[in-house]
């Protein structure tokens, strides 16, 4: 009776033992959950995909571009046109240069992901010895050129040619909403509608209009969107609220199968405001306000921002 006793536990330990690392197991295979942030890198860490096989990626020197490709019909048999990528509502544009690549990507070594000094992403692409030695006589001999960065028959960028590039490495500046990241309605409307946007404290959230309690003449509540999983309500500040009329410019980052980002960049001025209330409000949530719906509220864990601020919206 005892032994089937002992039995009975080891098995009962192996059980748990295997249920416990299954869970682990699952938990890990999981999608990242990020939480909302003002400032995390990992916003640019999807620009890599883009890039992530490097010897795909070509290099042409531009010879001619159009917006329209029958202007640069005229190609002959060792040249070719190509699109440059473009947003659904972007105009056409294309480029005229050789079929063989001036440069490809075999010598790349590594690619980057960043943000550079002004809180822009950026992909930067290093190569070994020999692709620095390649890259540097190609832009040494061609300075005022374009160099289109082609992946797929598709220019992704194609800029200006200043200075030879000495250090093997190549800088790829851009929006990630101009390419294909998922973009929403919701995403499109509030770029859109830059001074329909302004950003408050928030003062408490609840799951219903009972649980925010009494509200003062400086306070309002708001709700997030309707067709949200679960509804939340916020208390938020009227005053202390940062303008729309503010941003210089917003854009759509990246987006999972259930949240989008979108970059904001303030003026002058809402970078002085945004600063203040985040230094004065550390450690509550900034709400991002629109036609009033509540669409994102991040906590505040830094006021080190550069005039940039990164908001997650839901699908």
């Amino acid at each position: 009776m005892k032994s089937y006793n002992y039995i009975s536990i080891i098995v009962a330990l192996i059980l748990f033992i295997f249920l416990s690392e299954y869970n682990l197991m699952a938990e890990n295979s999981e999608e990242p959950n990020f939480e909302d942030s003002l400032t995390e890198d990992y916003l640019v860490e999807p620009l890599k995909g883009i890039f992530q096989t490097p010897s795909k990626i070509q290099f042409h020197l531009v010879k001619n571009h159009s917006n329209d490709s029958k202007e640069l019909s005229y190609a002959s048999d060792d040249e070719k046109v190509i699109k440059k990528y473009a947003r659904p509502n972007d105009p056409d544009f294309y480029y005229l240069v050789k079929k063989k690549p001036d440069l490809d990507g075999k010598d790349i070594i590594e690619v980057k992901s960043s943000f550079e000094e002004y809180g822009r992403p950026v992909i930067k692409l290093y190569f070994n010895d020999d692709g620095k030695r390649a890259l540097f006589e190609l832009t040494k001999n061609n300075i005022g050129s374009q160099l289109a960065i082609v992946i797929d028959d598709i220019a992704f960028s194609a800029p200006s040619i200043y200075a030879p590039v000495n250090d093997g490495i190549i800088i790829i500046n851009y929006n990630i909403g101009s390419f294909t990241f998922p973009r929403t309605m919701t995403i499109n409307y509030l770029i859109s509608n830059k001074q329909k946007m302004s950003f408050h404290i928030v003062e408490k959230e609840a799951d219903s209009v009972e649980g925010i309690g009494e509200i003062s003449n400086n306070e309002m509540i708001l709700r997030n969107p309707i067709d949200s999983k679960k509804a939340v309500f916020y208390k938020l500040k009227k005053a202390n609220a940062v303008s729309g009329g503010d941003i210089l410019d917003s854009n759509c980052l990246f987006g999972s199968k259930d949240y989008l980002v979108i970059m904001i960049e303030f003026n002058d001025k809402g970078k002085s405001e945004l600063l203040k209330l985040l230094k004065e409000n550390i450690g509550k949530k900034l709400a991002l306000v629109a036609d009033n719906i509540v669409y994102s509220s991040p906590k505040i864990t830094s006021d080190k921002i550069q005039g940039f601020v990164h908001f997650r919206i839901e699908k």
